[in-house]
């Protein structure tokens, strides 16, 4: 097995970081976030479990349809929130820092 001793280092900062952040915070808003975070979820994603059942059950002939829209949609949205933040990690995030000086051989 081959073993990747830099992505292991940058993961761990990363990691470490993250729980960092999680213990930072205030304990009521972080619980306040989850309930959000999981009433979201039930809502969100049962209705559109619903709506997809409901719709592959009584209209087959648009199964492809919903099936290439539903996709198309997904990576739409993976566009629109994913591209800022990319931006943003690249220009003003510390992330890349902390790559420069992650102690890694160049060849790994």
């Amino acid at each position: 097995m081959i073993t990747f001793p830099g992505t292991r280092i940058i993961l761990g900062a990363e990691l470490l970081a993250f729980r960092h952040r999680l213990l930072k915070r205030n304990t009521a808003r972080l619980v306040l976030l989850v309930i959000a975070l999981l009433l979201a979820a039930v809502f969100i994603g049962g209705g559109a479990f619903g709506l997809g059942v409901t719709a592959g059950q009584y209209l087959p002939s648009a199964r492809d349809g919903l099936l290439a829209g539903g996709f198309t949609a997904l990576s739409v949205l993976m566009l629109v929130v994913g591209f800022p933040t990319v931006i943003a990690t690249f220009f003003v995030g510390r992330d890349l820092l902390q790559l420069v000086l992650a102690p890694v051989r160049p060849t790994c």
